[in-house]
């Protein structure tokens, strides 16, 4: 992870946003979602691209970046686990302070689950936790997407 080229990951994301859009037609509308590291891209998406709409579970370092948080002009939700042992307290509380007052963008933090809480398979996984998160998802991309 430490070699991967967020620059170069944010212009793929780019790519397959236009490639997305030309499939869809006139109109077509196409979002991002990314969990971990992938959230963290989400969150670039958001603020570098002109994404319609972005979703990030537990992105991971999103705190390094908020001073992109002033570009983020589409709708963002972020979804993070209260418990989290790599976005600790101090991490989403400068979240909160950077993103809480940019109107477009949305953050839930779930009590009592960590890291990894919406995986599909595996001990992270918290169904209920996992199903609210899902269906926030769900209803996000279905308002802002069409």
């Amino acid at each position: 992870m430490g070699k991967y080229n967020q620059d170069a990951g944010v212009r793929d994301i780019e790519a397959v946003l236009r490639a997305a859009r030309a499939t869809l037609g006139a109109g077509g509308k196409a979002g991002v979602v990314g969990y971990c590291m992938g959230g963290r891209m989400a969150y670039l998406a958001a603020a570098r691209t002109d994404t319609d709409a972005s979703v990030a579970y537990y992105g991971g370092g999103i705190d390094g970046a908020l001073g992109e948080a002033h570009a983020i002009a589409n709708p963002l939700l972020l979804h993070f686990a209260e418990q989290d042992h790599f976005i600790d307290a101090n991490a989403r509380r400068a979240i909160h302070e950077a993103l809480d007052g940019n109107a477009h963008v949305t953050i839930y933090e779930y009590p009592g689950v960590d890291h990894g809480f919406a995986t599909e398979t595996g001990l992270r996984r918290v169904e209920a936790a996992a199903n609210l998160a899902d269906s926030r998802t769900e209803a996000f991309f279905v308002e802002h997407l069409g």
